[in-house]
């Protein structure tokens, strides 16, 4: 666990056709998890259309990990691949990106739409403490000073002694775990 804090929800890899199968088992030994899904056409003939429950996101599901809750668990559970990590550091999904994909789906995890990407203004806010999670500036944390309309976004870091703009897109952001979380003011 993260210094006190849940870790929220993550990303864990299953083998192929078994979403639902872990996703029952998981749910049982009380954790939280949530397996979006669709109903895939598999089988059309004479005018008929044959329809199968089927994962959105193949091979992944999202689990809830609260404080307390054990990850080797997850990891010892039949048909888990593995848990989404950086590192040893277990890689949370933000709870924005959650909330929309969730909002996205019905209560039960159907999904009858695509899922449109997040625009930068729904994962980030302006003012928001983000962290940079490539290039030569990877790990450097700062403060959103605006997003323009295309999604670019403006991220204030102090570099060489001073405060400097960086424009960033979305991908290129994270937010920060807790336990990194600092002052960062411009």
């Amino acid at each position: 666990m993260r210094d006190g804090h849940d870790i929220g929800w993550t990303v864990v890899r299953v083998v192929s056709g078994k979403e639902f199968h872990v996703q029952a088992r998981l749910a049982g030994r009380g954790y939280r998890v949530w397996c979006p899904w669709h109903l895939k056409e598999v089988e059309a003939s004479a005018g008929h259309a044959r329809y199968e429950k089927t994962a959105y996101y193949p091979s992944y599901i999202f689990v809830y990990f609260a404080l307390g809750q054990s990850t080797e668990r997850v990891r010892r559970t039949k048909s888990v691949v593995s848990i989404m990590t950086i590192g040893a550091e277990i890689v949370s999904v933000p709870p924005r990106i959650m909330q929309r994909l969730m909002r996205a789906a019905a209560e039960d995890g159907y999904v009858s739409a695509k899922i449109e990407a997040a625009p930068a203004a729904d994962v980030f806010r302006v003012g928001d403490v983000a962290q940079v999670n490539s290039g030569p500036f990877a790990d450097v944390m700062g403060k959103i000073a605006a997003i323009d309309a295309d999604g670019e976004i403006t991220l204030w870091i102090e570099a060489f002694g001073r405060l400097s703009p960086l424009r960033l897109t979305p991908n290129q952001l994270r937010e920060p775990q807790p336990a990194e979380a600092g002052p960062v003011s411009p």
